[in-house]
């Protein structure tokens, strides 16, 4: 949706006509087909967006034009079918811990994040890490 003339708000909704009413939008600017997972492309068009250094303003409203947000949305349907993107948006409940890694292994775990087409976050690749190492060994 519109917001004004900068910004573009990304979301899902069952009645975009309605939506936009109740919302601080001026224009509905696309709609996809229905989508069975309609929060994961909307987190992964967001995730694209603000990878692609697109200025995040607040909630899921970005500074770009229509054809660069409408384009992020495509791009994320497009991998979730193909089902590119697990790390990145799949998850169950978690539990927060603390720990310290040598600086040059957080490097390179940052750099391996950043080259992939959609970048996961450092706790999934470590949460699938630890769960491939613990599967592997042997008591």
């Amino acid at each position: 949706m519109r917001v004004d003339e900068e910004r573009v708000k990304v979301g899902y909704s069952v009645d975009p006509s309605r939506r936009l009413k109740e919302s601080d939008c001026s224009a509905l600017i696309y709609a996809s087909e229905w989508l069975s997972d309609a929060t994961t492309v909307e987190r992964a068009a967001c995730w694209i967006l603000k990878n692609d250094g697109i200025r995040f303003v607040k909630r899921e409203t970005f500074e770009c034009s229509s054809d660069v947000a409408v384009s992020a949305i495509k791009a994320a349907s497009t991998m979730i079918e193909r089902g590119e993107m697990p790390m990145a948006f799949s998850g169950k409940p978690s539990k927060p811990i603390k720990f310290e890694v040598d600086k040059g292994l957080e490097d390179d775990l940052d750099a391996w994040i950043m080259s992939q087409t959609v970048p996961p976050s450092r706790s999934k690749v470590v949460e699938i890490a630890l769960s491939e190492f613990l599967a592997n060994t042997t008591n």
